[in-house]
């Protein structure tokens, strides 16, 4: 590192880059170039072609790039706010330059490394525990093996700047035990309010860890994505203690295997006057049980605005949802339907696969969600036209 402080400043950055657009980016790099443009964010990918064309915050890595002087750059920086790296190549020797240099760095407020590099991420710590400006880091495909694993965690919880405020892990390998060590060390950020480990290995130990640290230290979470894992009925029973805590919770995600016994455990979380949940995210299919589970543990709740369904409902659930919105049995269980609900379905507000009558009733709720008049007097109105709708003879006469 000492001899490139001597040659940095000197260094011809042509040669040392396969391109004049490279170049350009070492240069605004050692020169702590203030104007990197949309979130001060640098790219780093594969060259795909020997053209020059393009964003000049994008470094394009060819053969001809020496990648020890471009993690130098980077570690010494000041100015950068966000590094994505998707693209490294095979060589091992240039792989551990470049992170070498990096590990270095501490002005980065977001960090992501998408590409699935199975070794040198424990050369980051220093980096992951001694940037005191880091909010956000995101590993994909990224193999987080037990060693690296408890590597990441005893360099989080050593962290002295609570700044952390998103982590996510997607497709590490991630296990059980691993985890469960890194959710240890977050009892040391409270304030972390985005957690995301999708398709990966967590389970039984994982989730004890969690509902434990949402229970007691950690309870600024707005978004938890736990989809993709070993996570069943008891999993999620272990969580909830946690959720129940979970005061600031907006989006919640899970999958299978969670049975109707696992979604119907959400009731004391769904029902608590303290939630605030606003979407739900759910990958497994909705047959008649599991239907009548989640609905179940609706009763009551008037924060969920959608329930993103990432596979297709049966007939029988989708029946349920039916009863859930407008229960037609009896007047009084027509009044105390929910009446929130804007969306069930597939995400991005698709109704491809909601039946007809459902979308009816959800757009009828959002309408009433919408208004811009008195909010309490639109409630009622929605209520009455769901009674008269559903009970036609009703006699109003006094």
């Amino acid at each position: 590192m000492k001899r490139r402080d001597a040659l940095a400043r000197d260094i011809i950055l042509e040669d040392i880059t396969s391109s004049k657009k490279n170049a350009e980016v070492l240069r605004r790099l050692r020169d702590n170039d203030q104007n990197w443009g949309v979130d001060d964010a640098l790219f780093i990918e594969e060259a795909y072609d020997e053209n020059d064309d393009g964003d000049e915050m994008v470094f394009m890595i060819s053969e001809g790039d020496d990648l020890g002087w471009l993690g130098y750059f980077i570690g010494r920086n000041q100015s950068l706010d966000v590094l994505a790296i998707h693209f490294l190549p095979q060589e091992r020797e240039r792989v551990d330059a470049f992170i070498k240099g990096v590990n270095c760095n501490r002005s980065l407020r977001e960090f992501s490394l998408v590409y699935p590099m199975d070794a040198g991420l424990h050369n980051l710590c220093s980096f992951f525990r001694d940037n005191n400006n880091l909010r956000s880091i995101h590993l994909c495909r990224t193999q987080i093996g037990r060693e690296c694993a408890h590597e990441l965690a005893l360099a989080l919880s050593q962290r002295q700047a609570q700044s952390l405020m998103q982590l996510n892990f997607i497709k590490n390998n991630l296990d059980d035990e691993g985890f469960a060590e890194i959710v240890q060390a977050l009892w040391t950020q409270p304030q972390l309010e985005q957690l995301l480990c999708s398709s990966n290995n967590i389970g039984r130990i994982s989730c004890e860890a969690l509902g434990a640290l949402m229970r007691e230290r950690m309870t600024n979470l707005t978004r938890l994505h736990l989809r993709g894992n070993a996570i069943d009925d008891a999993c999620l029973q272990a969580l909830v203690p946690g959720l129940c805590n979970s005061n600031n919770l907006e989006v919640f995600s899970i999958s299978d295997p969670i049975t109707a016994v696992g979604l119907r455990s959400l009731s004391p979380f769904l029902q608590s006057d303290r939630c605030i949940l606003g979407d739900l995210n759910i990958i497994l299919r909705l047959g008649y049980a599991e239907a009548a589970a989640l609905v179940d543990a609706l009763k009551g709740n008037k924060s969920l605005s959608t329930v993103n369904l990432l596979r297709k409902a049966t007939d029988a659930g989708w029946s349920e949802f039916s009863k859930l919105l407008c229960d037609t049995s009896s007047i009084n269980n027509t009044n105390l339907s929910n009446h929130y609900l804007t969306h069930i379905g597939a995400p991005g507000y698709r109704t491809d696969d909601t039946p007809l009558g459902i979308v009816d009733l959800l757009k009828m709720n959002a309408a009433a969600q919408s208004s811009m008049r008195n909010r309490e007097i639109a409630m009622q109105s929605l209520t009455r036209c769901k009674i008269f709708m559903s009970h036609p003879d009703l006699d109003m006469e006094p």
